[in-house]
This record gives C-alpha cells, structure tokens and sequence, in this order.
C-alpha cells in the first residue's frame, strides 16, 4: 500500500463540562434528567445523565483532536427520556478565536433557545452551563498516511428524457455524485426533463478507494416536500475510464448513463420459482436474473479524466519554475529559488534550504533545473502554507501539502481553458439515519467494498413494531416494559418452531429474492434444506470469504458477516452510537462476571480484567450469513453459561434508544487466550426471532484465526469482542465511521485491526520521483502480500 509516517501537527482540544444552574423543569415533577451534548466540527460527545437535578453535576473531560481549528464549540443541554425523544433545555456556544493557546479558559454560558416553553422546542431557555477549554498545538506522529493516487476530474454534462416517477408538475432536477465520503451535487436546473449542467466533481483516488463505485442520484427538487428520487446509477470508474490501475493520465472519456430504479418484478410466481428449485428446470441464478428488473428514468451524459499525482507535481513545479525564473534561462538561481518558496508561504530558513541542497549534493551549484527543485523540496510539508488557491483564489478543503500542490497543478493545466462549474460538497454523514414517515430513522451502512452508502430493508410492519416499543411514551412504565419483553419472548418462540416446521421451505426463495443472497457461494444444493432454520445457519463453500494475511497473527479480522463498529475505549461507544443507561461490563458480563476459573492466574473479574478496554459490535442483519468464527488464533480458555435473558432486536434503532438491548438480551461469554493479543472476550448476543445459540469449540481446544466459533438460529444477532486495555488498534477506517455514528459492512476474515503492541514495519517513502512508472514499479516490487487462505 502507498503508506508513510510523518509528523503533523493539530490542535488538540480539552472540554471540561463543569455544571450547569437553575436549568428549565421538564418533568411532571417539576424536575428534569440533564446531559449536555458538545458538538466540534463533525464530533459530537455527551456528558452522562443527572436524573431529577435542576442544578446537575457533570464534572466530565473530553479531548478531540482537530486538524483546523473550528469557529466555536456549541453546547446543547436535554432532558433525558426513557424511550421518547429528549427535549431541549436550551443552547450554548463558545467562540474559540477568544481563547488564548494553551491556556484553560472557564466560562459561564447562558442558555438560550430550544427550551420546552409554548410548544416543543420553542422556548426561551433557561439557566446557565459552566464549562473550561484547553487548546493546545501538538506535533504528533501520524502513521498509515495514505497517499493519494490522484484525482478524477468527474463532469455530468446533461440529461435527456428524465421521467417523472409518483411525481406532479414539473421537473426540478439535480445529481448528487458519490465516492466513499466524497459527495458532490450539482445545480438545480428548473422545469425541465432535459437539463444541462455542465459541473464538475474532483475525486481524490486512494489505494484503499480505487475499487469504489460512483453512485449517481439524480432528483428533483420540491418546494413543500421532501426531494424525490428520479433515479440512480452505479459506475465503475475503471472502466470508465478505460485503465487497469491509476497509475497514468487518461484520456477525457465521454458517455451517455441510463439512470433508474433498480429492483424486482412484483408480480413474479414463486410457486413457479419453487418447481424450478425442486425439479431443476433451470439454474437458481439464472432464474433470479430473469426475475431482476430495471426501469430507466432517462440518461445522463458524463465525462471524467485521471490525472495522476506524479503529473500534477510536475505540472506544479515546472509552470511556477517558470513564472520565476526572470531571466528565462531555464533555470532558478538562489535568489530566485527564495522569492519562489516567499510566495507559497513556505517555513523553510536558509540553513534548512542549504541543508536539503547539501544532502542532494546541489550545494555547489549556483543554478538549479525546475527538476532539481522538485526532487529536492517537492516532498517537504513545509514548502507551502497558501490558505488559498494562488490560481483561482479558492480556499483549500483540506491541509495536507501534496493536495495542495496537485489541486493548483491541475489548476494551472486548466489555466485559459474553458471551464466548468465545481460542484458544491455536501456532508455524507447526513445520510447516517434519515427519518422515515413512521418516525423511525432508516438503516444506512457503508460499504467498505465498494464505499456506497446503503440502506438497509427493513419490512414496513417491523418498523411499526419499532416505533411501538422503542420511540414512544407507552413502554415508559414498568409494566409496559414487562408486556413488552413477553410479547417478543413469546413471538421469538412461535416463530423459532414455525422456522423448524417442514411447511417452512417455501419461504427460502421468497427470503433469497428479497435480499438478493447469492447462491453460488451456498455449499449445499438449496433444494436440500429441511426447513428455513437448516437454510439460514447454512454453511459457505471453501474459499468463499478468504482470510487477510492468514500467516500474521499480529493481525485481527471480523468474526462475521456484520455491520461493524470498533471503539478504542469502551466508553466511547457510549458516545457515539450505545444509548442504552445501564451499558457496562459488569452487566454485560452478567452473572459471568465474578466467576473465576480456578486455573486463572488473575484472581480478576471480567469487568476488571478488560477495564478501559476496546470493543467491537459485530452486528448480523437476518439476510447475513449467521456462523460466527474466530478472529484470531488461540487457546478456548472459557466458555460459560448461556445468560438467560431477553429478545429486544439489535437493530441500531433499538441501540440508538434507552433500552439496554446489549446487557439484557440472551448472550454467551467465551474467553480466547492468544499471545498477542492477551485475553479477548467474544460475546454472542441472540435477538428478536433468535431461537438459539450454538458453539461447535469446547473449552481448550486450539484454533486458528477463521475456525469456526458458534452459530445463531433464525433472527438478527450481534457478537461483541471485547479486549484488554492497550491489545488491539482498528483500522483507521472503522474507527472514522463509528465516531460518525455510521455502520460498516464487513465479511468474516475482513481485516479490522490489529496489536497495539507490535509495529508494523512500514517503509517510509522516498522523494516523489518525476517517472511515474520508476515509482510504480519499485512500489509494487516493495509490497508483499500473503496467499489468503480462506474458510
């Protein structure tokens, strides 16, 4: 992989919420149960919760670490309700240009807006908030940097014959283009199904992202409702683009894109889907092709262009050389050299500038080619410091150098050319969990695959159900909560025996279209299934879900099929994405907790033994594959009991909520022991619909990294991994989404992480080289993978 380790610096900033003072009643008893929200850039942390306090205690710290410091930090305080949403009490902001570096600074702010008053959310606020801030510029060794390939200057010309769907009026169309985190939205073009637009989108291109999909959306806009959806397209910008690998600049590449719905025939027969299963008329895959549908909404003319990194940088030096070089020799002298590094803000003295000469043996030189200077300076962060575009005057999105340097390259190339509009940024995070018209949010999940934003089917009826038990005041009681978990006890029962029944099987092909679950990969022939349970703990054919680097136990991978979230500190998740209030070790653990082996060298408890531990939330959706395996190799050390215990869904619309769906759901603890990664607990926690859990491994048995573990009957399951304070770091990836509060889709033995303890060793690069196909080649001689071995 293209990786280095450098030194960068950030801010880093320590928010202390202190207390807050006669704050606003919103309870029948005249009191409230305060917590305030603190929101930095796109973070966004909460204190705990103070139950009937008007003037709470927080005294909590967090710390953040930015790369640009933001305006102001706001603060937000509610009243923490059982399984409603929370109301304000009011907010707070705090301007950050007053504060002196490195000194804390405590403040009373006075809430205002947002308090209950006449009408939710419309009130006046009351009370004040006491908090402290610290900022502090740390220089810090950032590792796994990835260096980007180059960039896809991605341009939608126009559209023809755009349809409208269950639309009235006019047409108001826009697209919304999508590369992993990178989104961009062009203009809205008014009454019309054939628009032109003419905007541009740049796309960094990483090793990591190469292999994306750029997703299309194109909508219209209306005025009173939400904006509908016209239609959508997925692109493979390879071949687009007409290139194996990013290594070289391409021709512009012009195509017309059909856009539209994408799904199945309604109306198809799944007795007639049945006799073909049973009596092997035709191939199951072949049978579900011709049940696939695509309806076209119109098309969309597209263009896009690579410009390799190597070319830009290039490009950069070569035309500044240029502009300073006054006597047109082809040449920079010294001077010239100085007022070139003056304009682009560099930081460099000239002892610093006389050392990087004598290194390249140029001391002596009283001249320099623009290839000198590029070779010797081009690779140094502190060459340039420009805020600002010196081409088009635009302010940079992001603070890296080499960006920096390549964007103005590409600017400069386009100096004088007729250009298109660049489309404006809009924040993927936003999708995270949109609200459907029941109220209950929609499932997004991010494809670590192919890095499209995804939403998650979840039937019509069930997220009735969710907005019953898990968004509304009527289960706030006790009694209703008992109602409650008997009524999803009793209806995980009934339909654990009918998944059992014989009659079940004709649900599979109805399961295997609605989900779209690829057969092939299926080891046993489908029409061999006894029932729907024999179906869902199927088993995979070998090689299907290949391991990462199986030879290097130093590295962790998932347990299973999942949607995944890791958190460095088990409190984290707390912050980010685990709102049940009793969530914990000790509870998680349960009775497990204080059982201690008699073998055990630490006459520990659990909850002391993974004390500001990591965690990680593997979470299976029912269309997953459900056998759960090993993610990484050692010794069982301990099984125990089955925890007895309820049936709340896993559902992030359930985690999101108050109910404590992780520690009071039925779940299994086992112990794996390995040398690197010291001991690491793996809980399976059944569900909604979840008749069972089973193990296939006994206390003290060997296995490998990828064994299989264990498997859950019917229903969504989750499988939590806990480990000991300092044994495991997650790729940065995972750890970037989570903290957004968004899931990310993994298969088991997808790398996720690995020991906090052992380095890797990583190569640091050389100085960019102007021949992009020497760098490539010594790259790709350089890295090293192993042949994955696979379940």
């Amino acid at each position: 992989m293209n990786l280095a380790t450098k030194f960068v610096i950030f801010y880093l900033v320590t928010i202390k919420v202190f207390f807050g003072e006669n704050l606003q009643s919103s309870d029948r008893n005249g009191s409230s149960d305060p917590y305030c929200s603190i929101t930095l850039n796109n973070q966004t942390l909460s204190t705990k919760v103070v139950h009937k306090s008007l003037n709470p205690k927080w005294d909590e710290t967090f710390k953040l670490k930015e790369s640009q410091l933001p305006e102001s930090i706001k603060f937000q305080v509610y009243d923490w309700d059982l399984l409603s949403r929370d109301d304000p009490l009011g907010k707070a902001k705090l301007n950050l240009q007053d504060i002196e570096v490195g000194k804390e600074a405590i403040r009373e702010l006075e809430l205002v807006g947002n308090g209950k008053g006449k009408g939710k959310g419309k009130g006046k606020g009351q009370g004040t908030i006491t908090v402290g801030v610290t900022i502090k510029e740390i220089e810090a060794e950032e590792e796994f940097v990835q260096k980007p390939l180059g960039i896809v200057r991605f341009n939608i010309l126009e559209g023809k014959g755009l349809k409208k769907r269950l639309i009235q009026g006019k047409l108001n169309p826009y697209t919304t283009t999508q590369l992993g985190h990178q989104a961009y939205q062009t203009s809205i073009q008014k009454k019309t199904a054939n628009p032109i637009w003419n905007n541009e989108a740049r796309f960094w291109i990483y090793p990591d992202t190469k292999d994306y999909k750029l997703v299309l959306t194109t909508l219209t806009k209306k005025k009173f409702k939400k904006d509908e959806i016209i239609g959508s397209q997925y692109l493979d910008l390879q071949e687009l683009l007409n290139v194996q690998e990013f290594d070289q600049k391409t021709k512009t590449q012009t195509k017309w894109v059909e856009i539209g719905r994408h799904g199945f025939f309604k109306d198809c027969d799944l007795n007639d889907y049945k006799n073909e299963i049973l009596n092997k008329i035709q191939p199951i895959n072949d049978y579900l092709k011709s049940m696939k549908k695509f309806t076209s909404k119109g098309q969309l003319l597209v263009s896009a262009k690579f410009y390799p990194m190597s070319y830009l940088t290039e490009n950069f030096w070569n035309n500044f050389g240029q502009v300073f070089d006054s006597d047109e020799d082809g040449y920079l002298n010294l001077q010239e050299l100085k007022s070139l590094f003056t304009f682009l803000g560099a930081t460099l003295t000239d002892e610093e500038i006389a050392q990087h000469l004598r290194g390249n043996g140029l001391f002596d030189q009283k001249k320099f080619s623009f290839r000198n200077v590029y070779e010797t300076f081009g690779h140094l962060d502190a060459i340039m410091t420009l805020d600002k575009d010196p081409i088009n005057n635009r302010e940079f999105d992001y603070p890296q150098t080499d960006k920096k340097i390549a964007i103005t390259g590409l600017n400069m190339k386009l100096a004088g050319k007729e250009m298109t509009d660049l489309m404006e940024g809009y924040m993927t995070t936003g999708l995270e969990h949109p609200k459907t018209r029941l109220g209950v949010s929609k499932v997004m999940v991010y494809d670590r695959k192919t890095g499209v934003i995804v939403e998650e089917k979840i039937p019509r009826s069930l997220k009735t159900i969710f907005q019953m038990i898990y968004r509304t005041r009527i289960t706030r009681t006790t009694s209703r909560m008992l109602q409650m978990k008997r009524l999803l006890k009793k209806l995980s029962f009934d339909i654990g025996v009918k998944k059992n029944s014989p009659k079940s099987v004709k649900n599979i092909p109805k399961f295997i279209r609605q989900h779209n679950i690829n057969t092939e990969e299926i080891l046993r022939p489908l029409d061999s299934f006894k029932n729907f349970n024999d179906f869902f703990i199927r088993e995979l054919k070998p090689g299907s879900r290949p391991i990462d680097e199986p030879n290097n136990e130093h590295v962790l991978i998932s347990p299973a099929d999942c949607r995944l979230n890791v958190f460095s500190k088990i409190d984290e998740s707390k912050k980010f994405w685990i709102k049940g209030t009793k969530f914990n070790l000790k509870n998680l653990f349960g009775p497990n907790n204080n059982d201690i082996n008699e073998d055990d060298d630490r006459k520990t408890s659990l909850s002391d033994r993974f004390k500001d531990g990591s965690l990680v939330i593997a979470r299976l959706s029912p269309q997953d594959y459900h056998r759960v395996h090993s993610p990484i190799s050692g010794t069982v050390k301990r099984i125990y009991p089955v925890i007895d215990g309820e049936y709340w869904t896993v559902s992030p619309l359930a985690i999101k909520s108050k109910v404590n769906v992780l520690t009071e759901n039925k779940r299994q603890v086992v112990i794996i022991n390995s040398e690197e990664f010291g001991d690491v607990a793996l809980i399976m926690v059944g569900a909604t619909c979840v008749g069972s859990i089973e193990l296939v491994i006994k206390e003290g048995m060997q296995i490998q990294k990828g064994d299989q573990v264990g498997y859950f009957m019917f229903g969504g399951s989750t499988v939590l991994l806990v480990f000991e304070n300092d044994a495991a770091m997650f790729d940065k990836d995972l750890v970037s989404n989570s903290q957004k509060g968004i899931e990310t889709l993994v298969n088991v033995g997808n790398r996720i992480g690995k020991t906090l303890t052992t380095r890797e060793l990583i190569p640091t690069l050389p100085p960019l080289s102007l021949s992009s196909s020497s760098s490539s080649s010594s790259s790709s001689s350089s890295s090293s993978s192993s042949t994955p071995s696979s379940l």
